[in-house]
């Protein structure tokens, strides 16, 4: 059964954790990487789950303390879900590798013709690696306070921290975000 539709109704990354749990990582002969989740006899695509963090991340940027809270208790899970589909596609034949790379080559080729196709096998470039919001990786945006959180949190503006070693992420219109000393120890 392929249903999308229980995540898809989260409205927040508490729902979400349950999925990342008890997702059971999974790849077809044909190549196509998806994760099974037992307990609702469900699957869905390999990327569903970090999307909808992404998705829900769009929504609303300015997330609180127990927001945070969850978004770093998510991530590791999200991480062990790509690592896994990783380990198993290179322990896969090379017919099931070939479709997996077929499967991916048309947003592959759009990425380098310029084209922002954050389409759902390309979450896992916007999770990692990329910088689609902010300049960084989507999985990483729980280090960073924009200015209102930095307030709240460290009780002085951002701005001054900045000659403490903190750094300033600001891309075209997003909200600019600092980290924090330990967000620029791992970068």
């Amino acid at each position: 059964m392929v249903s999308q539709i229980s995540l898809d109704r989260t409205q927040a990354l508490s729902d979400i954790i349950p999925f990342a749990e008890q997702a059971v990582v999974r790849l077809s002969f044909w190549g196509a990487r998806y994760v099974y989740l037992p307990l609702r006899n469900e699957t869905l695509p390999i990327d569903a789950i970090a999307a909808r963090v992404i998705a829900l991340i769009r929504q609303n940027p300015h997330f609180d303390e127990s927001v945070r809270a969850h978004g770093r208790q998510i991530v590791p899970l999200i991480d062990r879900i790509y690592a896994a589909s990783d380990e198993q596609l290179e322990q896969c034949n090379f017919f099931t590798r070939l479709l997996a790379f077929l499967r991916n080559l048309p947003n592959f080729l759009a990425f380098l013709e310029g084209q922002n196709a954050c389409t759902s096998s390309m979450t896992l470039w916007a999770w990692r690696d990329c910088g689609q919001w902010d300049g960084f990786c989507f999985g990483r945006v729980f280090e960073y306070y924009t200015r209102e959180q930095y307030q709240q949190n460290f009780h002085h503006f951002p701005e001054e921290a900045q000659a403490c070693g903190y750094t300033l992420r600001q891309y075209g219109s997003r909200p600019p975000r600092w980290g924090t000393p330990q967000a620029i120890a791992q970068s």
